[in-house]
């Protein structure tokens, strides 16, 4: 999993490239919601737990080269599939 520095670096690459090439590329962002609430409920150490799991499972639709999965906020994720 990508952080954020890594992610600003990849859109803007990606939106240069679609552009030149004149190719389309999906963005999606996931939130997860309630997460501060569990959190705060189970603690921190749990709260990564979680948050790595999510990791985990969105890793998996990383498939090819040129797709990219970050985590680019506490709870925020985002995944960029190219062509």
């Amino acid at each position: 999993m990508l952080n954020r520095r890594r992610y600003d670096e990849c859109i803007t690459h990606e939106m240069r490239v679609a552009k030149r090439n004149g190719h389309n590329f999906t963005l999606a962002i996931l939130d997860i919601d309630f997460f501060k609430k569990y959190n705060d409920h189970y603690g921190h150490p749990q709260g990564d737990v979680a948050l790595q799991g999510v990791s985990e499972k969105i890793l998996t639709f990383i498939n090819r080269p040129n797709d990219f999965a970050f985590r680019i906020g506490g709870e925020e994720f985002a995944i960029i599939f190219s062509n």
